[in-house]
Parts: structure tokens; C-alpha cells; sequence
């Protein structure tokens, strides 16, 4: 596709720069984008963090809103002048949550095309006592999708539920999550992989990757591994990741009996690393819109085990490439697990065809592909 333009300038939009799901999305649109027809910035709403090192070793401008909350003035004129600076011809934002804000404030800057990325289905129905709140939000997507000319979900459930929460007047799209598989291979050394972490090559590790909140699950995970240490002894779990629940988690961990054999290893540079060392990885969310870690450990030949819940099923097919349960089902979970472990066979069987639906369907080089496209087909218009 040919541009008037060398570069067509491109300001992207998260959160933070922190190790997030979402955050590395967008990471890996602006790495893959960035120089290849598109001159792409990131700006961070709130706080930077380890990716912001990895963007401008490559040439990508990073900014930061230091945005204290929705009604922070000093940062929305932050954002208009950086807008304004930057003659931008799409700004592509990744924060649902914030769009009532910052769609006007990039109205202002009379930016040529808008586009948003929903990572995660709205949240959960306002309680009985505010219904207000609920349709206050629709009120608001309703008007703010007015200034928006594409949206896409990261799968069709997010796609779907934001649709019902107000977006259903824009152009709409599914973009899958990509992830790097070259980076994700499958390992033979297991072993070497579990002494990383002080595991004996004789023990089976079960492992979650993660933020530690409740939307994760690993509540559940930790009650369904006391079941499974109860019938397989020499099997250890490995919890990655941080955030508010670790102290929750640890004290769980205890009560159930099984705390010398839960390792906390907190947040991970190589993930890779984490995953070559499991045997099965759980994934037991109560709500997902896709599942990133889910997808990396498909990626590294691990079998997965996942709560069928939000985009996850698009992901994952029961019996095929991995194995689904029902969320907050400690007894489902434990079982699921248990028939992995006890069955090389469904295990090896299942780690073929997860490694086979990850190239065809879930690569970086896919997702910056289809993103391309369409910010050719909407400067196009």
C-alpha cells in the first residue's frame, strides 16, 4: 500500500508501560510498525515502566501523561499538545475505560482518523442500587463513538459485549492478539528449567502466569492444587506474576496445606523461562477477553488447561488444543489437571495441535499485518 506520505504518523494510547497484557499488544504493533511505512508513538496515560526502554531502543517516541484520573486538567492539556505537536494522522487508543475523555481531547486536535482496541469485556453489571451508572456508560459510548471511525476487539466476545454497551454505532472488526512465537519456542530441557526455580527434575509443576487479582482466578487454582497434591504428591505450582492479591494468594496457600510446595517467583523478564519449566499451565480466569498468556504458553508446547469464559473458547478448542472448564470450579480445574498429568499421550496430543493453531492464526507478524490494513483503509476514505 502506498502513502502520499514517507510515514504516516501514528500516536497509540495504553494505560502504563508496565508488563501487561495489553500494554505488550500495543508494544508489539508500534515495534512491528515503527520505520515499515508508519512513524509510531506511544503515549502512556499514567506511569512508564519496562517497556518504555524496549520502544525507544527501536526508535519509537514515548511520552507520559503522569495522569493522576479522569478529571486531571494538566494531563488533558499534556495530551492536546502532544497531540498537536505531533500532526498525527491516527491516534489509536487501548483504554475502553478512558475513551469518554480522550476521544473529545483528540476531537480538539482535529486528528484525522480515531481508532479503538477493546482488550477486555466491560466490567461487571452496576449493582442493583446504581443501574444509572450502567447506562450512563452506554449514554457516553453512544456519544463518544460519534468521533470514532473504526473499533476492534481483541476477540469476538469483547467485540460483542462492548457492542451491547453502547459502541454499536461504529465500523467494527475482530483483531486477534499476536503473540512472538519465535521468542516462545518449545524446549526438551525441562529440567534445567525447573532448577532455574529450585524444582527437583522428578517434581511436575503445574504453572499460571498472570496478574495476582481476583479476575485471575489463582484462588481457585490454589484450592484445586490441594486436591491435586492430595492424589499426586511430587507436583509443585508455580505462580508468576504480581499485584494486590500476594499476600491473599500466600495466606490461601497455607491454609490449604500446600505452601512448601506453591512458589511465588513474582514478575518475570523472560517468561519463556517460567514456561519451559511447567508441565500444565492453568489459566483459570473468571473473565478474559482473550487470554495472552494463555496463548504464550500454547506457544512454548505446554498444555493448557482454561476457564471457557470471554474470548478464551475462540482461543482454546475443548479436547483439541487444550482443555476447558467452567471458572470458580476448583473440582473441574483439579480434574482437568489431574487427566493431563495422568495422560502423556492427550498431553503431547494437545501441545501439537495448540503449537499448529498459534502460527496459523495468533502471530505478532498477523496482528501488525491486519492493523496495518486498516489504518491503510481508513486514510484511505
Amino acid at each position: 500500500m502506498q502513502f502520499a506520505k514517507k510515514h504516516v504518523r501514528v500516536l497509540q494510547v495504553v494505560p502504563t508501560l508496565q508488563r501487561r497484557g495489553l500494554e505488550k499488544v500495543a508494544c508489539d504493533i508500534a515495534l512491528a510498525l515503527n520505520g515499515n511505512g508508519y512513524a509510531i508513538d506511544v503515549c502512556s496515560q499514567s506511569r512508564k515502566g519496562p517497556f518504555e526502554e524496549v520502544l525507544v531502543r527501536q526508535g519509537v517516541g514515548v511520552y507520559c501523561l503522569d495522569e493522576k484520573g479522569p478529571r486531571d486538567l494538566a494531563a488533558a492539556q499534556r495530551f492536546l499538545s502532544i497531540l498537536r505537536r505531533g500532526s498525527y494522522d491516527i491516534v489509536h487508543l487501548h483504554c475502553a475505560a478512558a475513551t469518554s475523555y480522550q476521544i473529545p481531547i483528540v476531537w480538539l486536535a482535529r486528528v484525522p482518523r480515531v481508532v479503538c482496541t477493546f482488550h477486555m469485556t466491560p466490567g461487571l453489571p452496576a449493582p442493583p442500587a446504581v443501574p444509572f451508572k450502567a447506562a450512563i456508560s452506554r449514554l457516553l459510548a453512544r456519544l463518544v463513538s460519534r468521533h470514532v471511525d473504526w473499533i476492534y476487539g481483541c476477540s469476538a466476545a469483547v467485540l460483542t459485549a462492548h457492542q451491547w454497551n453502547g459502541w454499536q454505532g461504529c465500523p467494527s472488526s475482530v483483531i486477534y492478539n499476536g503473540i512472538d512465537a519465535k521468542q516462545l519456542c518449545p524446549t526438551t530441557d525441562r529440567t534445567s528449567a525447573k532448577a532455574a526455580f529450585g524444582i527437583g527434575a522428578g517434581d511436575l509443576v503445574i504453572g499460571s502466569v498472570g496478574s495476582l487479582c481476583p479476575q485471575k482466578g489463582q484462588s481457585c487454582l490454589i484450592r484445586a492444587f490441594a486436591r491435586i497434591r492430595s492424589s499426586i504428591p511430587n507436583t509443585c505450582l508455580l505462580i508468576v506474576g504480581s499485584g494486590p492479591d500476594a499476600a491473599v494468594l500466600a495466606r490461601l496457600a497455607q491454609q490449604t496445606g500446600c505452601a512448601d510446595a506453591v512458589h511465588f517467583v513474582g514478575e518475570h523478564a523472560n517468561v519463556a523461562e517460567c514456561f519451559h519449566a511447567m508441565d500444565v499451565f492453568a489459566f483459570p480466569s473468571l473473565g478474559e477477553g482473550f487470554g495472552l498468556a494463555l496463548a504464550e504458553a500454547m506457544a512454548c508446547g505446554v498444555p493448557v488447561v482454561a476457564s471457557a469464559v470471554g474470548g478464551v473458547p475462540e482461543l482454546v478448542t475443548d479436547g483439541a488444543s487444550g482443555l476447558l472448564v467452567p471458572p470458580a470450579d476448583p473440582e473441574a480445574l483439579a480434574a482437568a489437571i489431574l487427566r493431563i498429568l495422568d495422560e502423556p499421550d492427550l498431553a503431547a496430543g494437545l501441545s501439537t495441535t495448540a503449537l499448529r493453531v498459534i502460527s496459523d492464526n495468533f502471530s505478532v507478524e498477523r496482528m501488525a499485518a491486519q492493523v496495518s490494513e486498516l489504518y491503510a483503509r481508513l486514510l484511505q476514505q
